[in-house]
């Protein structure tokens, strides 16, 4: 599976083992656990943009996750977070700066998954 990112400082948050996770809606059911994860910056299909495999991993938790950015609370897996420490673990984890970092992306309620990749696994190019 490719998981595609546009925001450059992933690439480095990845393989530094910062950013372990994504968000992501999955409609069509395509992500299951165990699949190849290969890291691309950009999609491979726009080459206008020099698009670039990065590292490969395998998903190995998918969590539903419910974003309310304008209550401070978010739920995954039917768990509420809503501390501080809690929102800003979470937004860290997925890449941001702290969870009002997060807030600038996620800015209305947000229902999708929540990817994890297995660290293990990863392999830089």
């Amino acid at each position: 599976m490719i998981l595609t990112f546009s925001d450059k400082r992933f690439p480095n948050l990845i393989l530094q083992k910062v950013k372990i996770h994504t968000i992501r809606e999955d409609k069509s059911s395509r992500w299951r656990i165990g699949n190849k994860i290969e890291f691309w910056m950009h999609n491979p299909r726009n080459v206008n943009l020099h698009p670039y495999q990065f590292a490969t991993s395998h998903l190995r938790e998918k969590k539903p996750i419910l974003i309310h950015p304008e209550l401070n609370k978010v739920t995954v897996d039917n768990v509420l977070i809503n501390s501080v420490k809690g929102l800003n673990s979470l937004a860290v984890n997925d890449g941001f700066e702290n969870w009002d970092h997060m807030k600038t992306f996620f800015t209305k309620p947000f229902s999708g998954y929540l990817l994890v990749w297995s660290q293990e696994w990863l392999r830089p190019f």
